[in-house]
């Protein structure tokens, strides 16, 4: 693995600010890197790079952006699929910085690494079927499953192609791979800050259901379960705040029976909602941050539906995520800070934070659990890969602490979530909440799962 120097830095013979100083580095020089220890915090960050050198050489993480390539050697295996819910520019391509909510999916077939400006997109679903078709004949007989990956909140306009990149390297490259393709979903996930964007999140879920946009996912299971051969299967895969988006659809008053079951199975990952989303009939909290009045006051949350859309709903959350509760924290801040005696803050503990604990919903139909926590203690595989950079925030004594604090406090309000505290260790931060491709031990559980 290689990192882009961004900040000049001294290079140390351990991780310490005040061990020997055995060289520099300047701004733009490339690194390459073994591993990722635990040394000296400088700016609350106490990440350093051992360098790959024939000594011991260490770098700062905080001048360090890591640059990870893609290694996978069958080509087969670079071509996977954009499907996009954003609107489209006069290039045909996505539009990153629109906020506005489209009527229909483009498409495209694409080889990794994808490049933005290689793009162009077309809305024939039939079209891009057949490719995906035929694209499946010339995959290995032992990788059957397809996944939809729909990733969370964003604070820039950008597609993310980069974090699909590293998606499918981690799938695809993994042991006992029998991941088919991906279909990167991307939508209109970007604001600087988290407040009106459930607005946003939940009206694309709404409208999804009501264009009927989903039909594209049914015509395409369908057409998977024609090749009885090869056993494909179609699976969901979200990630935090893309449980927003989901909400907004599974409420949006679509009807669903026993035959609605289009995908083999739905992994919930980090899930930025409410815990209570899958009681029987959900939950409605008040939306502080409603967008200029334009929206109701309230939002109701129920994840129930999705017993009729898969066999089972896989829900990873970890207590340990401090980007998620941070996030939490955000949105009900006025609550934190001005409890009312008839509206307990626990009804907006998240789910990806607190799974299943205090609900009495572990054996709750449909719906499976997994602590991330338990996954990293029993997994087999402790020796680090270069390309999953997971960091768990739990083996750091600072961070547990605190999260052990929060929790047991319920959500409370102090400065974590501070932007000081956020900007220095965005990188930890996001490794851990990303958890799902960044550790070897969760793509290994869900791998499992799958098969």
């Amino acid at each position: 693995m290689n990192g882009l120097v961004y900040k000049e830095a001294h290079i140390r013979n351990s991780p310490s600010v005040n061990s020997k100083v055995i060289g520099y580095a300047n701004i733009n020089d490339i690194v390459g890197i073994k591993d990722t220890v635990e040394g000296d915090e400088v700016d609350t960050n106490d990440e350093w790079h051992l360098l790959n050198y024939d000594y011991p050489a260490y770098i700062w993480s905080g001048a360090v952006e890591l640059n990870t390539h893609l290694t996978i050697g069958d080509k087969n295996n670079l071509i996977h699929y954009l499907i996009s819910y954003r609107e489209i520019d006069s290039t045909q391509r996505p539009d990153d910085s629109s906020k506005e909510i489209p009527q229909k999916l483009s498409f495209q077939r694409l080889a990794l690494p994808a490049n933005y400006k290689e793009l162009e997109m077309n809305d024939n679903e039939d079209d891009i079927i057949t490719s995906l078709l035929y694209d499946l004949e010339a995959v290995s007989t032992n990788r059957k499953h397809i996944i939809i990956y729909i990733p969370g909140y964003q604070p820039l306009p950008n597609l993310g192609l980069g974090l699909w990149a590293d998606f499918v390297q981690n799938y695809i490259e993994c042991s006992n791979s029998t991941i088919a393709k991906v279909l990167f979903f991307t939508w209109p996930n970007q604001a600087l800050g988290r407040k009106t964007i459930d607005d946003r999140a939940i009206d694309a879920g709404k409208l999804f259901g009501e264009n009927k946009l989903y039909s594209f996912f049914v015509k395409l299971s369908k057409r998977l379960k024609e090749i009885p051969e090869r056993r494909f299967t179609l699976n969901l895969m979200l990630h935090s705040f893309g449980h927003q988006l989901l909400n907004g659809f599974l409420t949006s008053g679509i009807n669903f029976n026993a035959d609605s079951k289009i995908f083999n199975r739905i992994f919930l990952m980090a899930p930025d909602i409410a815990q209570w989303s899958l009681n029987e009939n959900g939950i409605t909290l008040s939306n502080f941050y409603t967008d200029n009045g334009n929206h109701s006051e309230h939002v109701h949350y129920n994840l129930n539906k999705l017993k009729f859309l898969t066999i089972s709903t896989h829900v990873f959350w970890d207590k340990y995520d401090y980007l998620l509760h941070t996030s939490t924290r955000k949105f009900a801040k006025p609550l934190v800070q001005y409890p009312q005696e008839n509206y307990p803050i626990s009804q907006y503990r998240t789910l990806g934070n607190f799974g299943p604990e205090g609900l009495g919903l572990a054996n709750l139909d449909g719906f499976v659990f997994h602590n991330l926590q338990d996954i990293l203690r029993f997994t087999t595989k402790k020796k680090k890969n270069q390309y999953f950079r997971f960091s768990n925030l739990m083996n750091k004594r600072k961070w547990r602490k605190k999260m052990d604090n929060l929790m047991d406090g319920d959500i409370g309000y102090d400065k974590v979530g501070d932007l000081s505290t956020l900007l220095f260790n965005s990188g930890k931060f996001m490794r851990h909440h990303r958890y799902l491709f960044t550790s070897e031990a969760v793509v290994d559980k869900v791998i499992s799962i799958l098969n």
